[in-house]
């Protein structure tokens, strides 16, 4: 949200500078014209007959407009009131046309506005008004033309947020659909397995202890993708922020290369180690990126068959590093890779299988983006099948 105002708030300063410097030129054109052609005929209709050589600005001519007006008030009233107040208005109506001089002595030329009849005095008036309005044009089409590209603006990231939501409620309701696929089929299973064992069906000792076994294997698996859950919606929530710390990079990825080992060399696994030797320093939340690491080594044992090869690797560069997690296993379908961090992104085989949940790639993806990097799938690293790669920009 915070993105899209920053990037309103630019789009509309940009167009608000277009547009002034516009009404800017538009302005200085229509003040040409005003003291070339209109100031040069009122002030040889209305006033001493002389041809005007001055210049008048927008200021001037407003501001006398308004001092016009009011003399033409108070001679109206000074006609209507008695003797003894209309003194009064005389008294003002001096005085204003003192000022009206001062702001444009030449235009008078020896003549006041009090010379001018009542009905003089009035077409002055609406020709003053008439220009006023010449001179307020561009400002008022360009307040219209603002307003406008605002508005259509403001309905075009309408628009696009609420595209975003329906998508977002669309992968939500999908999410919540894999959810409760993947929680019926062990809760079926115990419940199976456990209703068999009250009823007596189960006789057999190494039967029972059978069905006790895959009772525990099933619950563990629902309490690992309940707290997968509990992971991935703590992340997404607000309170939610990064414990940073400055830490040892390339110790930090070989104390998690090291505890994967005995799990992968078990898988029947090749694990191949390429971190530099020298510290490399920098600021990251050790937790949750450890957590990131771990479930792309996990994600390669659960995925692979044995006898792959499974990299981690770590390469240096002048604005950052990058970090390489790859294995020489099965390649991921194209139309799995482009949604492989989105919740639950598996093809339908895995879905029938013991997998995974589908969430930790979308988790360590969370994490990464959280810290201000990229992780990225690709498939043209040397020698392996697909890779993991987290960009580190410093």
């Amino acid at each position: 949200m915070k993105e899209t105002e920053k990037r309103l708030n630019v789009f509309l300063v940009e167009w608000f500078i277009k547009l002034l410097l516009l009404v800017c030129f538009v302005e200085y054109a229509v003040m040409g014209v005003i003291n070339k052609l209109f100031i040069p005929v009122i002030q040889k209709h209305f006033f001493a007959g002389q041809n005007w050589e001055g210049h008048l600005s927008a200021s001037q001519i407003l501001l006398w407009l308004v001092l016009l007006l009011i003399g033409v008030i108070l001679a109206a009233l000074q006609m209507m009131l008695p003797t003894p107040i209309n003194s009064g208005v005389g008294f003002l109506s001096d005085q204003l046309e003192s000022a009206s001089v001062k702001f444009a002595p030449e235009l008078f030329s020896g003549s006041t506005i009090r010379d001018l009849s009542n009905l003089k005095a009035i077409y002055l008036f609406l020709c003053l008004f008439a220009i006023t309005v010449l001179i307020l044009l561009p400002f008022v089409l360009a307040a219209l033309v603002y307003t406008r590209i605002t508005v259509k603006e403001v309905q075009k990231i309408q628009k696009k947020q609420e595209e975003v939501k329906q998508e977002y409620d669309r992968k939500r309701n999908l999410m919540l659909s894999d959810i409760a696929h993947d929680l019926r089929t062990p809760i079926t299973t115990i419940s199976g397995y456990a209703k068999a064992l009250q009823d007596g069906m189960i006789t057999d000792e190494e039967k029972k202890q059978e069905y006790m076994d895959a009772i525990v294997r099933k619950s563990m698996r629902m309490n690992e993708l309940i707290n997968l859950l509990f992971d991935y919606v703590k992340l997404d929530s607000e309170g939610f922020v990064l414990n940073k710390k400055q830490v040892d990079l390339t110790e930090l990825l070989r104390e998690n290369a090291a505890l994967a080992y005995s799990d992968l060399e078990e898988k029947g696994m090749d694990l191949e180690i390429n971190i530099p030797e020298n510290p490399y320093l920098i600021w990251l939340d050790p937790i949750q990126f450890s957590r990131v690491i771990t479930n792309l080594l996990v994600n390669a044992m659960r995925h692979n068959d044995p006898g792959t090869r499974v990299l981690v690797e770590m390469n240096q560069r002048e604005n950052g590093v990058t970090i390489v997690v790859a294995d020489t296993g099965e390649e991921i379908p194209e139309e799995v890779a482009s949604h492989i961090f989105e919740p639950f992104a598996r093809g339908d085989k895995s879905r029938n299988t013991n997998a995974g949940s589908g969430l930790g790639l979308s988790i360590a993806h969370k994490i990464i983006e959280m810290h201000g990097w990229k992780m990225t799938l690709r498939n043209d690293y040397p020698g392996y099948t697909k890779v993991f790669v987290i960009d580190i920009r410093i």
